[in-house]
């Protein structure tokens, strides 16, 4: 059975799989994962008003995606390491909180959000690349991507890197 996951002892970036073959892993991996209905959700997110009553990020995150995680999940964000869904969504919140702002003052709003490619590595994490277009009311319009990679097991997320890409 694939056990695919990141290991925290070495460099951010390994991940070690133990004793499967290429189409175990992929067979796997693919029984495992829930991940199109995740980014699904994730999208979905982007679709909420904003603006209506007193906005808590971090519950949103919890009741729209936090089904697809693991209690005990890792999540790194750049080099930043969070151990467990809780403080993994905290900071989530926290990172996005700025952008919330743009939203609240009317600077900003979600022009399209979405996947822009979905893979799978060789040891069967699944890889998707993400765009945000931000538009604002007087100036040009705002480009964030990133890269989410994920291990899964038991249908939840236990494991989830985020990376920026250049814009």
């Amino acid at each position: 059975m694939l056990f695919a996951v990141f290991d925290a002892a070495r460099s951010r970036t390994e991940r070690y799989v133990v004793d499967a073959s290429h189409e175990e892993r992929k067979r796997w991996s693919s029984l495992e994962s829930r991940e199109p209905e995740l980014n699904q959700a994730i999208v979905d997110v982007s679709r909420e008003d904003f603006l209506v009553g007193n906005f808590d990020l971090k519950s949103l995150f919890s009741l729209s995606v936090g089904g697809f995680y693991s209690d005990d999940c890792v999540l790194w964000l750049g080099t930043e390491e969070m151990i467990g869904k809780t403080a993994a969504f905290q900071r989530m919140a926290s990172v996005l909180e700025p952008i919330y702002t743009l939203f609240e003052m009317g600077m900003a709003f979600v022009e399209s959000f979405r996947a822009t490619a979905n893979s799978q590595d060789s040891v069967g994490n699944f890889i998707t690349d993400w765009e945000a277009v931000l538009g604002r009311t007087q100036l040009t319009s705002i480009t964030f991507r990133w890269r989410t990679v994920r291990a899964w097991k038991d249908r939840v997320v236990i494991a989830e890197r985020i990376e920026s890409l250049p814009s």
